[in-house]
């Protein structure tokens, strides 16, 4: 017989925000669309920067591609040096720069930028699966191939922000996913999927105060005994069940049941600046943002803020006016460590039991500049037996 798990991950989304030179706020994020989009499929176009609905529905798709199709094509291409075997159907469509395949498949010509990673192997800026080319995790290096490899691209001004309700930024997102299937051997490296958002300013804004950040929904299994924590020296926050067994009565999700795994996700190329949790609730200031005005809710979570603009501090909920004891990080560390001030406080999570927990982590706090590419490189990884220190 086969045991059923439960998932680790409710949701995961992208925040974003920043003031223009003139003072205004600029935002979007995404939870659960059920409040509507702040992103929708699509590049933003390099010249006129500019985003529509046609290019919404002619991206409105993940692509995907496993290694099995890459190996293919290379084996072809190293027999003689020509790819005289009929291309898998997933690299023909891969949508890098100038595929000259797509107005045949898909009816239309992509739009003369950089879109999905590739190895160019004749470096003529084109992507031609019939020349050798073919999709990477990372563009233009030959050996960034994963067994399985996802990209999408959306954006935030094709239509009015339905969720943070405020002006766009015009960035383009371009995600690309991927793992590897490494069974023995590999550490905690099977139990990794790997993303990169890169960001690109298309807008004529250079923004100050910009931030990025994910906000991730852990749903450990059942959601009311999971606990949530922050490892800032790695770069991480993660989340854990409250005891050796994961599931109680009334829980609506498929628990883990016993030993279930600690779930983190780590940035990899940038610093985490800020942490903070907020709950699935509309009760302020722990709650999730409020109407009227969400995007400065938003922002302020970005920040490590509550959602009413007062600062993260230290001990019990996080949330205390006369305390001057402000952090950037909530539940640092991880339960275990004895040492002083390596957890929270004496009073632990007495007070959040039953709660559903949400957690941001943010990057950067500077200016991002017109025309500016940045890629935030993070590890969504599954820890079984305390081994959550093994990403490092």
């Amino acid at each position: 017989s086969t045991t059923q798990r439960g998932t680790a991950i409710y949701s995961a989304g992208l925040w974003l925000g920043g003031y223009s030179t003139s003072g205004n706020l600029h935002a979007a994020a995404q939870t659960y669309r059920q409040a509507g989009n702040d992103f929708w499929a699509g590049p933003i176009d390099a010249l006129s920067g500019e985003a529509d609905s046609l290019n919404c529905a002619r991206f409105d798709n993940v692509w995907h591609v496993s290694l099995v199709d890459v190996m293919a094509l290379l084996e072809d291409y190293y027999a003689d040096g020509v790819v005289n075997q009929p291309i898998p159907p997933a690299l023909l469509a891969w949508p890098g720069k100038g595929n000259p395949n797509y107005p045949t498949i898909f009816g239309f010509t992509l739009p003369n930028q950089d879109l999905a990673p590739f190895f160019d192997r004749n470096s003529d800026g084109i992507y031609n699966p019939a020349n050798g080319d073919y999709p990477v995790f990372e563009h233009g290096n030959p050996n960034a191939m994963a067994d399985e490899l996802a990209w999408c691209v959306f954006n935030d001004k094709a239509a009015a922000h339905e969720v943070t309700d405020i002006r766009h930024l015009g960035i383009e997102v371009q995600l690309t996913a991927y793992a590897f299937n490494c069974q023995q051997g590999a550490g905690v490296l099977k139990d990794v999927i790997f993303t990169r958002h890169r960001l690109i300013n298309r807008s004529n804004n250079d923004y100050i105060g910009f931030r990025a950040g994910l906000h991730v929904d852990f749903d450990l299994g059942c959601s009311g005994d999971d606990y949530v924590g922050t490892d800032a020296a790695r770069n991480t926050i993660y989340a854990f069940n409250g005891d050796y067994t994961d599931g109680y009565s009334g829980c609506s999700e498929t628990p883990y049941g016993q030993n279930p795994p600690v779930v983190s996700v780590t940035f990899l190329n940038h610093p985490l600046k800020k942490s903070i949790y907020n709950l699935a609730s509309t009760v302020s200031p722990l709650g999730h943002p409020r109407d009227p005005n969400p995007a400065n809710d938003y922002y302020n979570l970005l920040s490590g803020s509550w959602v009413d603009g007062y600062p993260l501090t230290y001990g019990n909920t996080g949330y205390d006016t006369l305390s001057s004891n402000v952090t950037d990080f909530v539940f640092p560390n991880y339960p275990s460590d004895t040492a002083a001030n390596k957890w929270w406080a004496d009073d632990g999570y007495a007070w959040a039991q039953g709660q559903d927990f949400r957690m941001i982590g943010s990057l950067f706090s500077d200016t991002f500049y017109i025309n500016e590419v940045r890629d935030i490189d993070a590890a969504f990884a599954y820890h079984y037996d305390g081994s959550i220190t093994g990403l490092h």
